[in-house]
C-alpha cells in the first residue's frame, strides 16, 4: 500500500491508545480482521513503529523533566542554607544518593540489553543467512560455533 488512509490513521491513534487489537477496534469502530489486515501492511507497521516511537521519546521526556524537577527539589532539601531542619536534609541526600544509585544500575542495565538485542539481531540475522548449522555439520564446521551472547 503506498497511501495510507483517513481510516488507516484512525486504527493507528486507536493502537496507540488500546491495550490491544481488541481494544482499538471497540475505540475506532473498525472491525478486528481489518486492523488484523492492516499490521500485514508494511507501510501501515512502518507508520504504526514511528509513531510508537515518538509517543515513547515524548514520554521520556516527560519523565526526564519530572526527575529534574524531583532532583532540584531534594537538592534545595539538602542544603542547609535553604532548609535548617538536619533530619529532612538527612532524608533529601540519602534519596539523592539512592535514586543517583538505581539510575547508574538502570543505564548499565539498558546498555546490556542494547548489547544483548544487537547479539540476537545478528543471531537471527546469520541463521537467516544459512549460518548457524542450518544446512548441515559442514556448513557448522566451516562457520565455527554459535556465538555465546554477551554479558
Amino acid at each position: 500500500m503506498a497511501k495510507l488512509t483517513p481510516k488507516h490513521f484512525q486504527v493507528l491513534n486507536a493502537l496507540l491508545t488500546a491495550r490491544s487489537v481488541r481494544g482499538a477496534a471497540e475505540l475506532s469502530g473498525i472491525h478486528r480482521s481489518t486492523i488484523a489486515r492492516y499490521l500485514d501492511d508494511p507501510d501501515f507497521v512502518g507508520e504504526l513503529v514511528k509513531r510508537q516511537d515518538a509517543a515513547l521519546d515524548a514520554a521520556a521526556a516527560l519523565l526526564k523533566k519530572a526527575g529534574l524537577d524531583a532532583a532540584l527539589a531534594l537538592w534545595e532539601d539538602g542544603n542547609p542554607e535553604t532548609n535548617p531542619d538536619a533530619p529532612s536534609r538527612i532524608r533529601a541526600n540519602d534519596l539523592i544518593l539512592s535514586h543517583g544509585r538505581a539510575h547508574v544500575e538502570l543505564l548499565k542495565n539498558l546498555k546490556e540489553f542494547a548489547e544483548l538485542l544487537a547479539w540476537k539481531q545478528s543471531q537471527e540475522d546469520a541463521a537467516r543467512a544459512g549460518v548457524n548449522g542450518q544446512h548441515g555439520a559442514a556448513d557448522a564446521a566451516a562457520t565455527g560455533p554459535e556465538q555465546a551472547p554477551p554479558g
